[in-house]
């Protein structure tokens, strides 16, 4: 089982951290070159497309605004070696002005990927969350 956690803190309240990532169908801040949404609210999907694979479907499991957390599934698309795809994200106050984000995600790497999947993930979120940074700092 492939178990990442990773944690960031960052200059920004914790509503304005919230008010990006809780905005499940607009991503723009990951760089992800194309974004489709089908449907609202829980069930929704986010499909990520880039060029040469096919879409990466993120379906929205929950969504709690006053405890700043939704989590999510990958069941179609996920471009790494992995299956059973499962994350949380969560925001948390540390101040005013300061907030930290927990990412975690759990996922059953596919046979003979060793610790590929973990270190794909690990890299994805610390660049998801570089992006979520430098958005808050342009606003």
């Amino acid at each position: 089982m492939i178990d990442v956690h990773i944690i960031r803190d960052l200059p920004f309240s914790a509503s304005a951290v919230w008010l990006v990532l809780s905005n499940y169908g607009d991503i723009r801040w990951t760089g992800a070159p194309k974004v489709e949404v089908e449907g609202s609210g829980i069930g929704m999907i986010r499909k990520v497309i880039m060029d040469g694979m096919a879409p990466i479907e993120e379906v929205l499991e929950s969504m709690d605004h006053q405890a700043m957390t939704y989590s999510y599934t990958i069941p179609r698309g996920l471009p790494m070696p992995v299956s059973n795809y499962r994350a949380e994200v969560r925001v948390e106050a540390v101040d005013d002005t300061n907030s930290r984000v927990h990412w975690h995600s759990t996922a059953q790497p596919n046979e003979g990927s060793g610790s590929d999947g973990q270190q794909m993930l690990e890299a994805a979120y610390s660049q998801m969350l570089d992006g979520l940074a430098q958005c808050l700092g342009s606003t």
